[in-house]
């Protein structure tokens, strides 16, 4: 199995090539470098300002979206134990960490974190008022490097999970029509990890015709998660 830390190596040597192409209200591609910048920033952010501690569960609260996949791929990097969906949030462990589409009424115990994460593409930050200790995703994630400032806190990481929960990948640039978070994630992690690429449509009758302009072959999980 790829570790998250070579994950994140391939998408340096990817490059300014296509890594993730998703079509939604818009078409959204990021290259391998753009990706890899985005997964720095938000791993430098959870490990020095966040401080989750290699292990500890991070709880994405959050719809199919780019953000999405770029947020479960850094809190992999960063040594966490990626869980998907709201309600996660009622069994959490402590010492977790919520990103959160849905920040407001959300109770944690203390020393658990909420990160309320805009889903606009060019969101700067979040539109209104957050509640007190509750970080922004957007704003506060900015400043930080685009580049790891750590190796190696992957190997603490649930990673295997995402690596095996989808079997038989198949090579190449891969399609995807309306796969759930999990799935979404799972063969991201096996495609972008061997070098290759992912494109990820809506429920659409036309994914055929998108996937043929983008030279993707269309793949179904033998199992649907």
């Amino acid at each position: 199995m790829h570790s998250p830390d070579s994950l994140y190596q391939q998408l340096q040597k990817i490059g300014t090539s296509p890594a993730l192409t998703v079509y939604g209200e818009d078409r959204i591609e990021l290259s391998g470098k753009v990706l890899a910048n985005h997964i720095a920033k938000i791993a430098n952010f959870l490990v020095d300002e966040v401080e989750l501690e290699p292990g500890s569960r991070v709880v994405l609260d959050l719809p199919l979206h780019w953000k999405t996949f770029a947020w479960a791929l850094a809190a992999l990097v960063a040594g966490g134990n990626v869980v998907v969906g709201r309600e996660k949030i009622a069994d959490a462990e402590p010492g977790t960490v919520v990103v959160t589409s849905r920040p407001h009424g959300i109770e944690l115990d203390s020393g658990d974190t909420v990160v309320a994460l805009p889903l606009g593409s060019l969101a700067l930050s979040w539109a209104g008022e957050l509640d007190p200790g509750v970080y922004d995703g957007a704003a506060d994630v900015m400043s930080f490097p685009d580049s790891l400032l750590f190796s190696g806190l992957g190997d603490e990481s649930n990673a295997s999970f995402y690596a095996n929960a989808v079997p038989h990948v198949p090579q190449g640039r891969i399609g995807l029509v309306s796969p759930s978070v999990i799935e979404a994630i799972s063969v991201g992690y096996s495609t972008l990890s061997s070098g290759n690429s992912l494109v990820i449509v809506g429920a659409t009758s036309t994914a055929d015709s998108i996937f043929a302009t983008e030279h993707a072959e269309s793949f179904t999980p033998p199992v649907r998660i």
